[in-house]
């Protein structure tokens, strides 16, 4: 029989991720099969994760940098 986990979440980070959530929109992308893989090494080169690699390439096509 296996041992029942306790859950990792304890109520003070349970409030945290819950006010985290609270200042973010979320955006699903789909990308064709293979490009996920183009874009995590070229965040990777770039030294950013994947979140923030895709966010500066948005900020950059809106405003024009």
């Amino acid at each position: 029989m296996k041992e029942k986990k306790e859950s990792s979440y304890t109520p003070a980070r349970k409030k945290a991720l819950y006010e985290h959530a609270k200042k973010i929109d979320r955006i699903y992308v789909t990308v064709p099969k293979g490009k996920k893989a183009i874009i995590e090494e070229a965040a990777s080169a770039s030294g950013k994760s994947v979140n923030q690699f895709i966010n500066d390439l948005i900020d950059e096509k809106i405003n024009g940098k």
